[in-house]
């Protein structure tokens, strides 16, 4: 019985412990990947804005060659 309820208090502070840690992870964890998420976002607006700046210059190349 009284080892019962020592193993009972044990879990209880285990779990607790696990849950702050958790807690602590999980904000730490959402701004890595808010800073990820933004990084990814100026990467490929970055990359678009290349392709499109590749594809216009292809445009205006083409357009001489024409002429």
């Amino acid at each position: 019985m009284h080892h019962n309820v020592d193993f009972r208090l044990i879990t209880v502070s285990v779990s607790w412990w696990f849950y702050q840690k958790f807690s602590e992870m999980r904000s730490r964890v959402r701004l890595l990947l808010n800073s990820a998420a933004l990084v990814c976002q100026t990467g490929l607006r970055w990359v678009v804005d290349l392709r499109l700046f590749q594809s216009s210059t292809d445009v205006y190349s083409m357009s001489l060659a024409e002429r």
